[in-house]
């Protein structure tokens, strides 16, 4: 939202017709010839300031093109597990945040005169819930370790990809 230029991943144009091969590539373009649309109304994500873009019908000059024809896609899959990577930290807090919230609720609310924290299967389900927390706090530990190491992104792409799903 504040700064003059972005970028974006997109198609700069046809390598070929037969097949359509497209030229993927980031772009660096100024604001004033994106469209920003405020649709990522999403938990978690509110805080971050994402939102969808459309270009349309704009030029962009090859100095505003960033890296060799056709080789955004490969800078997109690379950015792919840092984006992983923090959608399950995300993921992890809200967690948090709700285990927290049902326990505090589990503690004062009573059914069939006893609080709920008193019934067995409420107490099972909330350490179940504690239980995957924890494997998620681990796994995305690991994944964080990983990046510190400096582990290669071809290496960690199933391991990012694995956080993020046990996180959503």
């Amino acid at each position: 939202d504040h700064a003059p230029w972005m970028l974006l991943g997109g198609i700069a144009g046809m390598l070929s017709k037969d097949p359509p091969i497209p030229d993927i590539r980031y772009l660096l373009l100024p604001k004033a010839d994106v469209t920003v649309i405020d649709d990522w109304h999403v938990m978690g994500l509110s805080g971050t300031g994402s939102k969808s873009c459309t270009v349309e019908d704009v030029f962009v000059p090859e100095t505003h093109m960033i890296g060799d024809e056709n080789t955004g896609f490969m800078y997109i899959v690379q950015n792919m597990n840092a984006e992983r990577h923090t959608i399950a930290v995300s993921g992890l807090r809200c967690a948090r945040i709700c285990y927290e919230e049902a326990i505090r609720w589990a503690m004062t609310r009573e059914t069939f005169g006893k609080k709920l924290i008193d019934h067995q299967i409420v107490r099972f389900k909330l350490a179940e819930c504690l239980r995957q927390i924890e494997q998620l706090q681990d796994n995305v530990e690991r994944v964080a370790g990983q990046f510190n190491c400096g582990t290669p992104d071809v290496q960690m792409g199933v391991d990012c990809y694995l956080v993020k799903i046990n996180a959503s």
